[in-house]
């Protein structure tokens, strides 16, 4: 039987070990297993595991059986970690139910939006345990990134910057000019995504003015795509805050994008090499708020973060 390289196969789950198949053809009922398991990403799976095993200890512990779900055993697992997690987290561990019902057997019987009592289990969950207020999030646009750059040290000559200020600076154009999400650009230990490699970026031409591509993997909106290709837009007047000069600025003051393979060296990282992680960028662009003397507490007086998710438009979180 092959099997790819360095994947350990793993047991059937109930719904492919009863079939036909897996006596007929093990290799292809793995996977079919394989696919109905691994069709979400590593992070997203991990966090169904732990709904699921706290849904199935719920079960156990009052003698019933986990499977197939029915509302009510849904809705005694919901006010029970109710008292456990925020309403908003509560959804998603929710969502891994009918991901759980589909490893089985059986299909989920009911959906979660049509169900009436579910509707009225959420409600009451808000109503008796609410949330503190969600903090405001600062919107990264173009126009915020040009009012910040006025206030790195060395500027407008960008050879003058230093290297961590023109890697915020090349980092912060080309994700909101290629709308990417935080996780797509960024290192994270909570995260299993790919690091976006050097190799991932290229610079072109379209209609004879270069243009760079950005080619993030794992893209959280198409799962079912290994990667894509996203053109990174620049206004006319851009010059040398433009996303090829920059990334043509950044390049050539990196000490290892030369020295390794591409495909081995993060798209984004520090002098020693190492990746550009959420905690340097948020740092980096709070105190150059500072230093820019730009509000960052809404009119209400809640605090506001400033959040990782490019977006281009003012209104639209990075």
């Amino acid at each position: 039987m092959h099997r790819r390289p360095g994947v350990r196969p793993q047991a059937l789950i109930g719904l492919v070990a009863a079939h036909p198949l897996a006596m007929a053809d093990p290799y292809m009922a793995w996977l079919v297993s394989d696919s109905q398991v691994n069709h979400v990403v590593p992070s997203t799976r991990k966090g169904y595991t732990t709904a699921i095993s706290s849904y199935t200890t719920f079960c156990c512990n009052r003698r019933l059986a986990p499977w197939p779900v029915d509302e009510v055993k849904m809705v005694g697992w919901m006010l029970y970690m109710g008292q456990k997690i925020k309403s908003t987290s509560l959804r998603k561990y929710m969502s891994a139910l009918p991901y759980g019902q589909a490893l089985q057997a059986e299909p989920f019987p009911w959906t979660l939006a049509g169900s009436e009592p579910v509707r009225k289990a959420l409600r009451y969950i808000r109503h008796r345990y609410p949330c503190s207020p969600k903090a405001n999030k600062l919107p990264i646009s173009l126009a915020l990134i040009y009012s910040l750059v006025a206030v790195l040290p060395g500027w407008p000559v960008v050879d003058r910057l230093s290297f961590d200020d023109l890697l915020w600076l090349t980092a912060s154009v080309i994700a909101t000019s290629a709308f990417l999400r935080g996780g797509e650009f960024l290192a994270s230990s909570d995260s299993d995504r790919a690091v976006l490699s050097l190799a991932a970026i290229e610079i072109t031409t379209i209609k004879s003015v270069p243009v760079l591509i950005v080619k993030p993997p794992q893209p959280k909106t198409r799962m079912d795509l290994t990667e894509v290709s996203i053109p990174c837009f620049a206004p006319p007047s851009a010059g040398a805050l433009g996303p090829v000069a920059l990334f043509t600025a950044y390049c050539s003051r990196s000490l290892v994008a030369g020295s390794r393979a591409p495909a081995l060296v993060p798209a984004f990282h520090r002098a020693d090499g190492s990746a550009l992680t959420k905690a340097f960028m948020v740092k980096r662009t709070l105190s150059l708020l500072k230093l820019a003397k730009i509000d960052v507490v809404c009119p209400a007086g809640l605090p506001t973060k400033v959040c990782l998710r490019a977006r281009s438009c003012a209104g639209l979180v990075w």
